[in-house]
């Protein structure tokens, strides 16, 4: 074999071997690993505009619960995922960026820029509502008072009550 046949073949295969690496790289940059979710929805081997479309489109309940108890089950027209949210989900690609392919489990919660206000103060207003109906049929707690009877003074007992704290409730959820 000629010397410049040996060279065209050694550059061409350098070139093949350059051209594989580059575009193994570009993908490994660009796309989730396989095992990676975001709130629970699986997005691997995504790209950040790809997950974002499917964030978009994913319609989402959310239930309340109290005490193990279901309070409140709402279904969402949206996940609330807009444009605006591209640039933090390329932010968890560059997160879990491997050079290698990964199978380790990755969950990432992310919060929608334009996360519903309105349809989470419906639900508020909704809860609000609901623990108030049910703080009807329950006891409220009294506390310790001091009374003067008889030229006495006494201290009345403080009593359990089992009524919620809405508003302790409402500031958790």
């Amino acid at each position: 074999m000629s010397f410049i046949k040996r060279k065209f073949i050694i550059s061409a295969a350098v070139v093949v071997i350059v051209a594989f690496f580059g575009g193994y790289s570009y993908f490994r940059l660009t796309h989730f690993n396989r095992q990676v979710s975001i709130n629970g929805l699986n997005v691997g081997g995504l790209t950040a505009a790809q997950a974002l479309n499917k964030l978009k489109n994913y319609h989402v309940s959310q239930t309340v619960y109290l005490k193990g108890e279901v309070l409140e089950h709402h279904q969402r027209s949206s996940s609330g995922f807009s444009s605006q949210d591209l640039a933090k989900i390329k932010q968890l690609v560059k997160k879990q960026r491997t050079f290698l392919p990964s199978a380790k489990d990755r969950q990432f919660l992310l919060e929608p820029t334009a996360n519903g206000d309105q349809q989470t103060k419906s639900v508020q207003a909704e809860l609000k509502n609901h623990l108030s109906q049910l703080n009807q049929k329950r006891q409220a707690p009294v506390d310790a008072q001091a009374v003067f009877s008889y030229g006495k003074v006494s201290i009345t007992a403080p009593k359990n009550g089992n009524q919620y704290d809405v508003a302790q409730i409402l500031n958790q959820y």
